[in-house]
């Protein structure tokens, strides 16, 4: 026998009814296992955008200051990079929403961003590396740089063990999807990365993406690639002759960052080739800072008048031997970040260990030349 509506129980109704519109949110929402990787924030020299990939073709749009701003084309895609409003610059917040031809939509944030520039605040960032191995240390150092609140990020390679694994890439992204998605992160490659195709469509990077240079605002990066054999280096080493020909505007400060250390104490020999081709540019030029990777440790070395940071304690297994190097002013085998502070021709830097405890500071006074310095 049917049982008339009027005879079902209002509770029942409503059960049903409750059912019926969670069913209907749940086929309006997108998972968010759709997200291969980002969002990123990425950079050229003139402009800043949100970059995110995705499993399947979306659309994809960003809320930033009330305002809303489609991707490039209207069309669904992989692969999304959003140009962020023109002078963009300090603290903003934003949120990503995908959207899928079936209108189903998936929103991401918001996240508390940063770009260098902001009027009245010193540059400020951090430079570490090699946090291959272990993932905790690197979770640990990740979570202490964004309290630090950096304008941006950079990592001296070895970003993961074998570059051309992609769950080593996945776990990468699950140790630092925050500050990924908060602040600009500019890595260069070391030995570890493998030169992987992954490396370069997830990172997307000035030139041709293995060695180009950076500006924006008040600084200058020069990224290089010592990863190459010595008789693939000739390109890079006659680019980079050219790059540093260019004189220094007034007021910037250049920073050089490469993978191989030329000199040091670390358990790897000195790199020759760095030290025969590369150091002599450098030396000659407007480079007022170098920072290396390779030697799982932190570094601080003075070489013919200028200062080289090795910053390679990001979460690898740390060094178990050392050389003597004259250049040397202190080294310290511990896992650690650099924070770095650019302001009125001065460069000055806190090195911190994973649990916050204070390594080294120092300061150089960029007065050219020679450097001015003063170790603490």
């Amino acid at each position: 026998m049917k049982m008339k509506t009027s005879e079902i129980p209002s509770s029942v109704v409503v059960s049903i009814m409750a059912t019926m519109l969670s069913s209907l949110c749940v086929a309006q929402v997108l998972p968010d296992s759709i997200v291969v990787w980002g969002p990123m924030l990425g950079m050229t020299d003139a402009q800043a955008f949100v970059a995110i990939d995705t499993d399947r073709p979306v659309r994809a749009l960003i809320e930033i200051n009330g305002q809303t701003i489609d991707s490039t084309d209207s069309e669904f895609e992989y692969h999304k990079q959003i140009a962020l409003p023109a002078g963009l610059r300090g603290a903003f917040a934003y949120r990503v929403s995908l959207v899928a031809s079936d209108k189903r939509e998936l929103v991401l944030g918001p996240y508390d961003a940063r770009l260098p520039g902001e009027p009245g605040r010193s540059l400020r960032f951090v430079v570490y590396g090699d946090t291959r191995g272990e993932d905790s240390v690197h979770y640990r150092i990740v979570r202490q740089i964004l309290d630090s609140d950096p304008d941006f990020v950079l990592n001296t390679g070895d970003l993961v063990d074998n570059g051309n694994k992609w769950n080593e890439w996945l776990e990468f992204r699950r140790t630092t999807g925050d500050l990924l998605a908060r602040r600009l992160y500019i890595p260069c490659l070391g030995n570890h990365d493998r030169r992987s195709p992954t490396y370069f469509e997830i990172f997307r990077l000035p030139g041709n993406e293995a060695w180009f240079e950076w500006n924006w605002e008040h600084i200058r990066l020069i990224v290089l690639d010592s990863t190459l054999p010595a008789n693939q280096q000739s390109e890079q080493t006659h680019w980079l002759d050219s790059v540093l020909s260019v004189p220094e505007s007034p007021g910037n400060v250049t920073i050089a960052m490469f993978h191989h250390p030329p000199i040091g104490s670390g358990r790897h020999l000195p790199w020759a080739y760095g030290l025969e081709h590369w150091v002599p540019l450098i030396t000659s030029s407007p480079v007022d800072m170098i920072f290396l990777g390779h030697n799982h440790r932190y570094e601080r070395l003075e070489y013919r008048g200028k200062p080289y940071i090795v910053t390679g304690g990001g979460g690898a297994a740390l060094d178990q031997s050392s050389r003597d190097a004259p250049e040397s002013v202190l080294s310290v085998i511990d896992h650690h970040f650099v924070e770095v502070r650019y302001d009125s021709a001065r460069l000055s830097g806190i090195v911190l260990d994973a649990e916050g405890d204070t390594i080294d500071t120092w300061e150089y006074r960029i007065i050219l030349p020679p450097y001015q310095s003063r170790g603490e």
